[in-house]
């Protein structure tokens, strides 16, 4: 090969290695999933109804939701959003994010929480690392003494109270005839008040335990690139009776509620 040939081979071999050093440069990087933007101006719109306690919907009790992404505040030690609930164009309810990288924060109040002087905190509600039927603890009290008043009496009684979450499972959201990756979240609250109490009628035994038993079920679903796509608390039962059950026996029922996205808008910002 002579000089010239050899050249121009040269020159080609560098010309390809440049072309694909660029072509590999300019390859986008994949974008990570964000299954809850909070961006400022983003909301989302639910048709929200009631729930029989089969899980049913409740006829004519639907409801127009809109979610809104209004402020960004620090909140009991975390950079925080607040989202504001609108019914019929007025506030009904008010909710605190904190998101940091795959978790996701909310905050509890004495309204979410059935625990006297109970102190408001962040409680993880969803991560998205992790995988399904992951559990994680939240709280735990115990109130001894805790005054409540049973068969018109006012009984000295304990009065447990336990959060946990957990991360349920993947599916594919429907929305507008496409399926949407989605996860699926649940936080359980469960409390338990019993005492000792003797009941006039009850002439075989001086006194029996009784428990009162309630356990709340909400679950989050997020999809992809969308945020939260349904909010649903189970219907549940208050449950008090005796140990023998058949000295003493009651189930009081309480509707469920359940939130469906309609609409939304997202805001993506260029970084």
């Amino acid at each position: 090969m002579n000089k010239s040939a050899a050249l121009i081979m040269t020159t080609i071999i560098s010309l390809l290695l440049v072309l694909t050093s660029c072509e590999d440069n300019t390859n986008p990087n994949p974008v990570e999933s964000d299954y809850f933007p909070l961006t400022l101006g983003n909301y989302w719109v639910f048709n929200s109804y009631e729930l029989y306690n089969n899980n049913r919907k409740i006829s004519g009790t639907e409801k127009r939701d809109s979610v809104v992404v209004e402020k960004k505040l620090t909140l009991e030690g975390k950079t925080a959003s607040l989202l504001s609930v609108y019914r019929d164009e007025q506030i009904y309810d008010s909710i605190y994010i904190s998101k940091e990288t795959s978790k996701v924060y909310m905050l509890f109040d004495e309204n979410d929480i059935d625990v006297p002087n109970f102190k408001s905190q962040w409680f993880l509600i969803a991560d998205f690392s992790k995988t399904s039927n992951t559990e994680w603890h939240l709280y735990d009290s115990i109130l001894t003494n805790y005054s409540y008043n049973f068969e018109d009496s006012t009984i000295n009684t304990t009065y447990h109270h336990t959060i946990n979450g957990r991360f349920e499972y993947e599916e594919n959201f429907p929305y507008n005839n496409v399926s949407i990756k989605s996860k699926v979240f649940q936080i359980k609250y469960d409390t338990r008040l019993y005492f000792l109490y003797k009941f006039p009628d009850n002439i075989s035994t001086d006194e029996v335990e009784v428990n009162r038993l309630r356990q709340n079920n909400y679950h989050f679903t997020f999809a992809e690139n969308i945020g939260l796509a349904r909010i649903k608390y189970d219907p549940y039962v208050i449950s008090t009776r005796t140990i023998p059950f058949t000295i003493y026996s009651k189930t009081e029922s309480y509707k469920g509620l359940q939130s469906d996205l309609t609409g939304y808008r997202i805001i993506i910002l260029e970084k």
